[in-house]
């Protein structure tokens, strides 16, 4: 009833097509932010966790640096075994960036050598956990002689000295990569000091 009292060409066709419009427009708009601040969100997540990866790479090349010389006079031959110098390589990082999801915001390239490095920590882990076991449960037998012990701990070490060499080549990778894909973004000063 109430259009019939109107002449149809009277109806406001103009206005009500052009709120439309811009309800519309408002709604794309509303959409386009907050796909930006989620955008935003998984970056932030992803540079913290990243920052996370860093700092522990650092503490774990420090720790490295700091017995490479003995192991690699051990591993030449230039001395005798006092046992291992280094325990644990801090490795923990990489896999809370997985459960919370901040892996997924890293960049393909840049989360591959992080996992790489994982897993040749993961390695070091291993063979750390498995010589203290072997002390603690008399795998390593002191009766057997001091010269087999100190060739079980060579063969450790050598092991042990292989695996850390690569992780700081590959240290020093991931400082490239990171500097090339966060520019300066990420406080990232010299992961590891080559010597």
């Amino acid at each position: 009833m109430l259009f019939t009292k109107k002449p149809f060409s009277n109806f406001p066709w103009k206005r009500l097509i052009i709120e439309g419009l811009l309800v519309v427009l408002s709604v794309l708009l509303a959409l386009a932010l907050n796909s930006w601040r989620e955008a935003q969100s998984h970056q932030d997540l992803a540079e913290r966790s990243l920052q996370e990866v860093v700092d522990e790479v650092q503490a774990n090349c420090s720790r490295i640096e700091n017995v490479q010389s003995y192991h690699q006079a051990v591993v030449k031959g230039e001395q005798t075994t006092k046992g291992i110098q280094i325990g644990f390589l801090r490795n923990d990082a990489w896999d809370v960036a997985k459960t919370t999801g901040a892996a997924s915001y890293i960049e393909y390239g840049l989360a591959s050598k992080i996992g790489e490095i994982n897993a040749h920590q993961s390695d070091h882990r291993s063979i750390v956990q498995a010589y203290i076991e072997a002390l603690f449960t008399n795998g390593l037998q002191f009766e057997q002689g001091e010269e087999m012990h100190q060739e079980g701990e060579r063969g450790v070490i050598n092991e042990l000295f292989r695996i850390q060499k690569k992780l700081l080549t590959e240290y020093q990778n991931l400082q490239e990569l990171v500097n090339n894909h966060y520019d300066n973004t990420l406080k990232i000063t010299d992961i590891c000091i080559e010597e």
